[in-house]
């Protein structure tokens, strides 16, 4: 399985672990991130749920695919012919696809809200751009990636300099927050050099959508 190539074979169990657990806080994040937007009115954390439930949507697909593969390799007894080994590979491609498309469009509107963009023409080149890096390319996990690491990092420099503004305890968590996001992807981004980054990065985005969870119950508790 794609996912699971680059990683170390004992993390092949955990992995899957961490999956659900990403999708159940992103969950979470896109909850909250509605209720303090239904408490506050504040049209930022509308844009918020949005994207984090298009991450959500992204692991949810994540998960769904893998478990379906290991269910149908399961019921075939193992791979053992190459119409086999193509349906599977067939099912693996889709559901990445939608993965990596879902994920790349949840952070399309993150960088929509970090720099207050409302030109639609911009955000559907931002969109566009998404779509090609997720159809055209030919080593898709990288390219996945490589894209996710860069949009988070231009919202981790204006996370970082919004901190510097306010120097507030909620700036600081967000900052966190996404910053073991950009961590998290420059990991995967890296595991062909060393499979020891990949549960690395799995961490630190488990703990990046923690962080954001605990913000939004501080703001809320306001």
């Amino acid at each position: 399985m794609e996912s699971l190539i680059l990683a170390p074979s004992w993390f092949s169990t955990v992995d899957y672990a961490f999956e659900v657990f990403s999708l159940l806080t992103t969950i979470f994040v896109a909850y909250y991130s509605y209720r303090v937007y239904r408490y506050t009115d504040q049209p930022k954390y509308r844009t918020m749920a949005g994207a984090f439930l298009l991450i959500a949507l992204s692991f949810g697909l994540k998960v769904l695919t893998e478990l379906g593969i290991r269910t149908q390799v399961a019921e075939m007894g193992g791979i053992q012919t190459l119409a086999q080994v193509m349906q599977v590979s067939t099912a693996l491609q889709t559901g990445y696809f939608a993965m990596r498309l879902f994920m790349l469009l949840g952070l399309v509107l993150l960088l929509k809200l970090a720099f207050n963009i409302e030109n639609r023409r911009l955000l559907f080149l931002l969109a566009f751009f998404s779509v090609m890096v997720t159809v055209m390319s030919h080593s898709s996990y990288y390219a996945f990636h490589i894209a996710a690491a860069l949009m988070l990092g231009f919202i981790v420099e204006f996370l970082y300099h919004n901190f510097r503004k306010k120097r507030s305890r909620p700036a600081g968590f967000v900052l966190s927050s996404f910053g073991m996001l950009f961590l998290a992807q420059l990991c995967f981004v890296f595991t062909a050099q060393s499979a020891k980054l990949y549960p690395i990065g799995e961490t630190a985005q488990l703990v990046g959508f923690l962080l954001l969870i605990i913000n939004h119950v501080l703001v809320l508790r306001r």
